[in-house]
């Protein structure tokens, strides 16, 4: 009885680790709808600072008073403290959950971010 209980355990083990692979790697399938034009599809030269929120409600909270907060995969804030250089990008990322709901990778939503630091509009024009 201890064999097959054993057996049962580790093949249930196989199944759930098989199942969270496929689930990950299937979870990017949205990101085209979201990357930035080529334009703006670059590295910001100046500092990037990343944040993950915890939940869908820190995040809404941390890209406060955006009036699309509470829809929103990430934001960004741009902060150019002199004419000399690019500044910070301050970068907010929905937590795993959220990203895997939507199908959306952390990498899309970054780029996505970081091409509004570098001027791309918020109303995401081609």
């Amino acid at each position: 009885m201890t064999r097959e209980l054993v057996a049962i355990a580790v093949a249930l083990a196989i199944v759930v680790a098989t199942t969270t692979i496929v689930r990950f790697a299937n979870g990017a399938e949205n990101d085209d709808l979201i990357l930035p034009p080529k334009r703006y599809d670059k590295p910001f030269r100046g500092n990037v600072v990343e944040n993950t929120a915890r939940d869908k409600d820190d995040l809404t909270e941390l890209c406060w008073p955006n009036p699309l907060a509470a829809k929103a995969l990430g934001c960004s804030i741009h902060f150019s403290y002199s004419p000399q250089g690019p500044g910070t990008c301050y970068i907010y990322i929905a937590d795993e959950f959220t990203l895997f709901w939507w199908k959306v990778s952390a990498d899309a939503v970054r780029r996505h971010e970081i091409a509004h630091c570098l001027g791309w509009p918020a109303d995401h024009p081609k």
